[in-house]
């Protein structure tokens, strides 16, 4: 259950040219269940080839408790957005 007041630092993505997005999200009101996204637009550019990481946060004042991590590779020519 995430508790009013607590935040997650939501949307950490670093790729091979180094920081692609930072966001943070404070919780209004306790919540049993929740989702939150992230993201930037790229108006049809393609994303560079390479390793991306992303990591979300839930911090309860400075506390950590809880944190999920993802890693992928973008191969060449892979898609476009």
């Amino acid at each position: 259950m995430v508790q009013k007041g607590e935040t997650v630092a939501a949307g950490t993505l670093t790729g091979p040219q180094g920081e692609v997005l930072r966001q943070t999200a404070t919780f209004t009101k306790p919540q049993a269940r929740t989702m939150r996204a992230a993201g930037n637009r790229n108006r049809g550019q393609n994303w560079p080839a390479g390793p991306y990481n992303g990591t979300a946060t839930l911090l309860h004042g400075s506390t950590q408790i809880g944190q999920i991590s993802l890693s992928l590779t973008i191969a060449p020519k892979a898609f476009r957005l």
